[in-house]
C-alpha cells in the first residue's frame, strides 16, 4: 500500500532477534560470511542473542586472521 495514502507506518525490525541469529546461521553454512555477519551483529540488538551471536562473530573472525576482532 501507498504510505501517503494510508498514513500507516510499517515496523521492519522483529520482536526478538532469533529470526536474525538464524539468518546468520544459515548464511555462515552456505558461506555467505558478509551476509552472516550483517545477520549476527543486527541480532545482537536482543539481549537473548547477544552471547551466541557474540561467539559466532569471534569465531568468524578467528578463521579470517581478524585475530584483533575476535578478542
Amino acid at each position: 500500500p501507498d504510505i501517503e495514502k494510508t498514513g500507516a507506518i510499517y515496523q521492519t525490525n522483529p520482536k526478538d532477534g532469533e529470526m536474525l541469529y538464524y539468518l546468520g546461521v544459515v548464511s555462515q553454512a552456505l558461506g555467505k560470511e558478509k551476509e552472516a555477519e550483517t545477520y549476527y551483529w543486527k541480532s545482537t540488538w536482543y539481549p537473548g542473542f547477544q552471547s551466541p551471536s557474540y561467539l559466532y562473530l569471534a569465531e568468524m573472525y578467528w578463521r579470517q586472521g581478524r585475530r584483533a576482532e575476535a578478542l
